[in-house]
């Protein structure tokens, strides 16, 4: 009579995960295209007001002293602030520092282009304007005199 197995025998290997080899690619793609760069920065308040209200989204506030460093996350929020001048990666380098009296005239975006460095806005106005429909303007003509 022939020999019949009637039981199951449990399997020694481990059934793969199917979507092991997805996340192993998505790791290494991520790991990538982070590359070289460094996950935080080490930035400074522009001025004791920036100081006081000024925060990362992801709740770092600057330390009581203006001149200690704190770590923000290297993304896009950091790159932008140090951009418009609120925070710099040198101690003391915030940008142009003006008056109290002449911020509480500016709002926040003229206080932001003042701070600029002025390379920038001299690259901007020698550059030509490249529209070449405008019209010239006309020179007034006097008045005609009675005669």
């Amino acid at each position: 009579m022939v020999e019949t197995k009637t039981t199951v025998q449990p399997s020694s290997a481990k059934k793969e995960d199917p979507r092991a080899r997805q996340r192993e690619d998505r790791a290494r793609r991520l790991k990538m295209i982070k590359g070289d760069r460094p996950e935080t920065v080490k930035v400074f308040a522009a001025s004791e007001d920036l100081q006081r209200v000024l925060r990362h989204p992801n709740g770092v506030r600057f330390r009581n002293d203006i001149n200690e460093a704190v770590e923000w996350p290297n993304d896009s929020f950091t790159a932008r602030r140090i951009a418009d001048g609120s925070v710099s990666t040198e101690k003391g380098a915030g940008g142009q520092q003006t008056s109290p009296e002449d911020q509480e005239k500016m709002n926040p975006r003229e206080i932001a282009a003042a701070r600029k460095p002025k390379e920038k806005e001299e690259k901007q106005q020698a550059q030509p304007e490249g529209d070449g429909n405008k019209q010239k303007p006309t020179k007034p003509q006097p008045p005609p005199s009675a005669a």
